[in-house]
């Protein structure tokens, strides 16, 4: 038997826990965005662009993101973050054209920047020194198994 112990906190774990589920929901909205948006008269070009934005819009945003963090924290920007994802997808759920859904994903591109440069900054502090660059791998898995179930969960709510 081995008397090794568990490398992380409760916290730390709890914090990867809970960037899995927020991480989750925006890539619920990936999934259908195509879908929603070709019901709009919109054509599958359009409907591509559109879920495309919000990509480029959070890398330009990201170091943008990061000086905040080391400005005014980790919790206030995260917040802010949090309150731009639930307004983006308040615009996606009551969208009638594709304008508001563009503009959706462009406040969604900003806030998931702001929320991942918050939670990795987070995430960081939050690892052990001894086992930082394996506290971030594992914290970077709940962003990647989200971005796989996110739109499953998304295709299957379709249905």
């Amino acid at each position: 038997m081995s008397n090794k112990k568990f490398p992380f906190s409760k916290l730390f774990v709890l914090h990867c826990l809970m960037y899995c589920g927020c991480t989750t929901g925006t890539y619920y909205y990936n999934a259908t965005l195509t879908t929603i948006a070709s019901t709009m008269d919109g054509n599958v070009i359009l409907a591509g662009m559109l879920a495309s934005t919000y990509s480029p819009v959070a890398m330009f945003c990201r170091p943008v993101a990061g000086f905040l963090n080391e400005k005014l924290g980790r919790r206030r920007p995260n917040e802010w973050g949090l309150y731009g994802t639930i307004l983006s997808i308040l615009q996606m759920i009551i969208a009638k054209d594709l304008m508001v859904l563009f503009i959706a994903r462009v406040l969604a591109g900003i806030s998931f920047s702001v929320t991942s440069a918050a939670n990795y900054a987070a995430a960081s502090d939050l690892a052990p020194e001894d086992n930082k660059a394996l506290g971030i791998g594992w914290f970077q898995n709940m962003a990647t198994f989200a971005s796989y179930i996110g739109p499953a969960v998304g295709v299957w709510g379709l249905n």
